[in-house]
């Protein structure tokens, strides 16, 4: 309550990020749909959608915001072998064990918090099997399962192999599979940078999978937030740099962009390590590019300051003034 009190009495930040990246018209008027009850509508238009479009829409209406979750039950029970229904409601208890244990150290965690998180996670991953079992191709289910895994201990589970086989150029899932594979979640030192290495040196020039050693490098540098002289100095050094700006000519080497949702994807990623490595024209290029269209991740954790703690926001148009990246046409 206080934080909410404290932010209406704030100016504005300025820049307000996108995170639906654009497609928040359409998340809102399916939304909209599903609190009517008009499930036909729903999933004819996810049907439409491409697997990018889809993870983004399942984040998005999976939340436990409101009264989502009782919305939820309705249409799965309504349709039990819809795939979509049974995959967004997954999801839902994904972000509902999220609320349960928070977002702190694990030893911040009560043993009810942290019985709660688990049987959460239990009846999320009881439906993604529902799931795979309508439609065992599909890659959206394993990629919220490796979601999953990673809290368990995640080890190279056969989902990685579930995951390159239904599609390997799965960014989400790719990007889960490298957050699980780090020390925070019980991998060892590098485990992540060297899964994203492999991936690249078999993708051909103009490969979106080239970003994930951007992602892989995020991952190492959240390793060292307890050690915050290694965190700060992290991105600048030179071998990271480097690879850093021969993953980008890899990925991009026409520095030609597409407002696909994988390519903003990896694009904010790139930004992110370009920003804290003070590659500022690589960073500005990015940046005046995107418009604002970003995930809060990872740039929730570009500054600590107070601001930036109770908006995220605050600390994105710091960037941008930051870089004299002009955003008022956004």
């Amino acid at each position: 309550m206080f934080y909410a009190l404290l932010k209406m009495i704030l100016p504005s930040p300025g820049l307000v990020m996108d995170d639906t990246l654009g497609y928040g018209v359409l998340i809102e008027r399916l939304q909209n749909f599903l609190a009517r009850g008009r499930w036909d509508i729903v999933e004819s238009e996810l049907a439409k959608r491409s697997r990018a479009e889809l993870s983004l829409l399942v984040l998005h209406m999976g939340t436990t915001k409101q009264e989502n979750g009782s919305i939820l039950q309705s249409w799965y029970q309504a349709c039990p072998h819809s795939f979509y229904a049974t995959l967004i409601y997954a999801h839902y208890f994904i972000e509902y064990a999220w609320d349960a244990r928070g977002s702190g150290l694990g030893s911040s965690v009560t043993e009810e918090m942290g019985m709660l998180f688990f049987q959460r996670l239990e009846e999320a991953n009881a439906l993604l099997e529902e799931a795979k079992h309508i439609n065992p191709n599909h890659p959206e289910p394993y990629a919220l399962s490796i979601v999953i895994e990673k809290a368990r201990a995640f080890h190279g589970s056969r989902l990685i192999e579930d995951l390159n086989r239904t599609d390997k150029l799965h960014i989400v899932g790719q990007r889960a599979i490298i957050n699980g594979l780090s020390q925070r979640w019980g991998g060892a030192k590098g485990e992540g940078l060297a899964y994203a290495k492999s991936l690249s040196k078999g993708a051909p020039k103009g490969s979106l999978l080239h970003g994930l050693i951007a992602d892989a490098h995020i991952e190492i540098w959240m390793d060292f937030m307890e050690d915050l002289l290694g965190a700060k100095n992290y991105f600048t050094h030179k071998n990271v740099k480097h690879e850093l700006l021969m993953a980008y000519e890899k990925a991009f080497p026409q520095k030609k962009f597409t407002k696909d949702i994988d390519t903003i994807l990896v694009l904010n990623a790139f930004a992110f390590c370009f920003y804290l490595a003070k590659l500022e024209p690589q960073a500005r290029e990015i940046l005046t590019f995107l418009k604002g269209k970003s995930e809060l991740y990872p740039w929730e954790y570009a500054d600590s300051s107070v601001l930036a703690f109770l908006d995220v926001n605050y600390a994105y148009t710091a960037i941008h003034k930051e870089l004299k990246v002009d955003f008022k046409g956004f």
